[in-house]
């Protein structure tokens, strides 16, 4: 065992050092607590220890990543080299042995689903022939079929009176189905429905478990996926810094934005933070007047997080408002706190991003997303311009989680392409 009498301290033996930029240490126990009486967490964080048995089990001499971990290096450089410390075998079979497991009890899952859809298709298939059992009563189908069967026996004889009292009894049993503006025949419509709205609640999902299960267990297995894929293949930084946005939505934003324009992004400035540059429509465009390739990231009272990207320069003087075109398509919109995004729709490119003295912030034609000057009103028509499969052609609360912005913070990024 290494043991080094501390000369500073009778009895004791040195057990740590603590590399710094002014002068390097080493400490015992005793010389620990005058540390500690400086409540520098931060140094604490940064101590070797060196007590071991050999040296080769001393930390920082068997892995150079544990060592770069304890130096004053780049914030980003030292996010890396600890996830790097991290990764050994153990972890990584231990990860692996977790996704196995998912995905067995995926498989299991996947079969009794597979099992509970053929019921409730066979179901709705029974239902359907009882709905078109109760239609048949109502229309009175036969009778249409006489009259159609009538109408056959004539064959290939030419009959005009014959045609024409056909038409007139055909014309009677549509004008009894349609008595009073079809009251009548809706009445019964609705009664059929009616009749059958507990047999439908019988087919929805929550009625079988695995429906849900399947869902909660994809979730699970693409956040493993997420997790080991960075195991796997770390990257050395992490391009876009938001503190908005969690690590794997980053990581899609990027992916998505590199995958509509063709290019990688090299790197994402931020050039305003309404929490420290004020959240003002003033101070926005000043910010980025002039500015391409912007990603906008928001956060709503309701703690919502959403935003946008767009490649089309931001112009800050505008009379009355102008549209611009995005002929690549690939502005977007998203919320990450749904997991979605929303693409420009093909058709509406020329509706992209709008400038206007009213407000300095607006995506779409609809507008899919406004936000004024004060940065707590506006509103969104989401899925005007871009692509929402719930698209109603009204304002909705959807990326906001109200109907109102109320933005607590902005952040703005301008991605820079290799």
């Amino acid at each position: 065992m290494l043991q080094v009498p501390c000369f500073k301290h009778e009895g004791q033996y040195l057990l740590f050092f603590l590399p710094q930029k002014e002068a390097t240490q080493y400490f015992c126990d005793i010389c620990l607590l005058s540390l500690q009486e400086q409540s520098n967490l931060e140094k604490f964080q940064k101590l070797i220890h060196i007590n071991k048995v050999q040296l080769n089990q001393i930390k920082a001499l068997k892995y150079p990543e544990y060592l770069i971990t304890k130096l004053d290096i780049d914030q980003q450089l030292l996010n890396y080299f600890n996830e790097f410390s991290q990764q050994d075998e153990v972890t990584l079979i231990k990860e692996l042995k977790e996704i196995e497991l998912k995905i067995q009890e995926m498989h299991t899952v996947l079969t009794k689903l597979f099992q509970q859809l053929k019921i409730v298709v066979q179901a709705r298939e029974d239902l359907k022939q009882k709905i078109r059992s109760d239609l048949n009563q109502i229309v009175k189908l036969d009778q249409l079929k006489e009259i159609i069967s009538s109408l056959s026996q004539l064959g290939d004889t030419i009959n005009p009176q014959a045609i024409e009292k056909s038409e007139q009894t055909l014309h009677q049993y549509i004008k009894d189905l349609m008595l009073n503006n079809s009251a009548y025949l809706n009445e019964k419509l609705y009664d059929v429905l009616d009749q059958k709205q507990n047999q439908v609640k019988d087919l929805k999902e929550e009625k079988y478990p695995e429906f849900r299960r399947f869902g909660e267990l994809y979730r699970q297995i693409s956040e493993k996926h997420f997790s080991f894929n960075k195991w796997v293949d770390p990257k050395l930084l992490k391009t876009i810094c938001c503190s908005l946005l969690t690590e794997q939505f980053s990581q899609k934003i990027q992916d998505i934005i590199q995958s509509k324009t063709g290019k990688k992004i090299s790197q994402a400035q931020m050039i305003y933070q309404g929490t420290k540059d004020g959240l003002n429509g003033q101070i926005f465009l000043t910010k980025v007047n002039g500015k391409s390739n912007l990603l906008l990231v928001f956060k709503s009272s309701s703690q919502y997080i959403f935003g946008a990207y767009t490649p089309l320069k931001w112009i800050k003087q505008v009379a009355n408002y102008q549209y611009i075109q995005d002929d690549s398509c690939s502005s977007l919109i998203f919320s990450q706190t749904h997991d979605q995004i929303y693409s420009l729709k093909q058709e509406s490119k020329s509706l992209a991003i709008c400038f206007s003295s009213g407000y300095p912030i607006a995506f779409g034609g609809g507008h899919d997303i406004s936000i004024n000057s004060d940065f707590q009103t506006g509103y969104s028509n989401l899925g005007f311009s871009y692509q929402w499969e719930q698209y109603k052609n009204v304002k909705s609360n959807h990326l906001f989680g109200q109907d109102q912005p109320k933005i607590q913070e902005c952040e703005v990024f301008e991605l820079i392409f290799f």
